[in-house]
């Protein structure tokens, strides 16, 4: 079924339930240009959007898809409650969103239309920064982007929006790099970008601290520096997802053609979607 017209029965469903919410449609899209169908539980001025596409693969009827969307609604822990204060709104100085402003990264060839909506800076090699607010609901952590609207609207100047970000992932969320047979068995514990350990040999898993949009990492100040540092060598940079990168030495013996075909696959069978970064690794050349 369309799922537009799925939203439409299960609104009409939920209406006749008579739930304590004001309903309403949100369509968005999100990270590489992923269209998403939102119903927007309203109380007030506050509300929380819960979106179709997640109930879409189960097969369940409209009625079905109500009752576990108004679950969600009522359990969910990472959508703000009703009762807390809008993180962002119109009118507000960049003062009072400073401390919780972040960046990530994605892939421009992806987000084409994403990119239409949201402020973005080049970061280089067909990737872009995006600005968001982040904040601890107290459960986890949740994160919404900076809308060229929004900016526009509280007459925010970008370059300062995205320095203050910059610093605050550099400072708050640092880059962080493990081997990785260590990463994958939960045993990482020195961050080997600031050790003394050898790992010229080894595959080694770049991100940030929280390993939320860790790929940024890769581009915060002096890390590219510091991975040469620790390898005395060149290396590749396989964008295994907006999270994090693989770096390979270059004297693993790996060609660009080997791991562009490889990061092609993964994304094409084992990446979720959404999480993408791109197709193309980036190769670091070592300047002594």
């Amino acid at each position: 079924m369309d799922i537009r017209k799925m939203r439409e029965d299960v609104i009409a469903v939920m209406r006749e339930m008579e739930i304590p919410y004001e309903l309403e449609t949100a369509d968005i899209v999100k990270i590489n240009d992923s269209h998403m169908y939102g119903i927007v539980f309203k109380q007030g001025d506050v509300g929380k959007t819960i979106y179709i596409n997640d109930f879409m693969d189960t097969g369940a009827s409209a009625a079905d898809i109500a009752e576990q969307i108004i679950t969600a609604c009522e359990t969910a822990t990472d959508v703000p409650p009703f009762d807390m204060i809008d993180t962002l709104k119109a009118g507000q100085p960049i003062s009072e969103i400073s401390d919780n402003l972040y960046v990530a990264l994605v892939g421009d060839d992806r987000n084409e239309e994403y990119l239409k909506q949201v402020i973005s800076m080049p970061a280089g090699s067909g990737l872009s920064f995006i600005c968001q607010v982040r904040y601890n609901t107290g459960e986890g952590f949740m994160s919404t982007t900076i809308t060229k609207d929004l900016a526009k609207s509280n007459n925010w100047n970008i370059q300062e929006l995205f320095d203050i970000a910059l610093t605050n992932t550099d400072e708050k969320d640092p880059a962080v790099m493990y081997g990785m047979n260590d990463a994958l068995f939960m045993e990482a514990k020195n961050n080997l970008l600031s050790s003394d350990e050898d790992v010229s040999d080894e595959m080694l898993i770049l991100s940030n601290r929280s390993g939320m949009f860790g790929a940024v990492a890769m581009f915060l100040p002096d890390v590219i520096d510091k991975i040469h540092d620790r390898l005395k060598q060149a290396f590749f940079a396989i964008p295994s997802s907006i999270h994090e990168f693989i770096i390979i030495p270059e004297s693993s013996g790996m060609t660009m053609p080997a791991l562009n075909a490889m990061c092609r696959e993964a994304n094409a069978t084992v990446v979720r979607y959404n999480e993408i970064l791109s197709d193309n690794v980036l190769y670091m050349p070592y300047k002594k």
